[in-house]
């Protein structure tokens, strides 16, 4: 007897890192909450990239961090709202907004890793280290696989 179709979905590496990136995603912004914080994936993301480097466009985030456009502008206007960024006119072209993170956005830093870190412990509760390490690595090359096809 053949497998239905979406038996054979259910078991497959897409569906299972879907719902992996889902599961991690919806813990994550609801340990976020639980501290008091109102920050959804992608201004987690800005955040990330913010901390990491301070001052990109608009544009640039979202080429970097592989989003849409719009979705890039609408957590930067959600975290400028919170007072956690702000736009600047970039010297050598004022049309062209740079975001830096405000004082209260850079002290976030300290808040909300520690909650990031306790999740991704408890995602990884139980496994072995290599596997993770291992897991991480095919992921990026099927990112990078992915990527030459668009």
């Amino acid at each position: 007897m053949e497998k239905h179709p979406l038996a054979t979905m259910e078991g497959s590496m897409g569906h299972r890192i879907g719902m992996a990136g889902k599961l991690l995603q919806k813990t994550l912004e609801s340990r976020f909450k639980e501290a008091g914080y109102e920050i959804e994936m992608p201004q987690w993301l800005v955040l990330l990239h913010l901390w990491g480097q301070d001052g990109w466009n608009q544009a640039s985030l979202s080429q970097h961090l592989k989003h849409h456009k719009t979705a890039i502008t609408r957590a930067i206007d959600k975290l400028e709202k919170q007072n956690y960024v702000l736009r600047v006119a970039d010297r050598n072209d004022r049309r062209n907004k740079l975001i830096y993170l405000t004082n209260l956005g850079k002290s976030l830093k300290l808040e909300l890793i520690p909650i990031a870190k306790s999740v991704l412990e408890s995602a990884t509760s139980g496994i072995d280290t290599a596997e993770v390490d291992v897991c991480k690595s095919v992921l990026k090359r099927i990112a990078e696989n992915l990527a030459d096809l668009s």
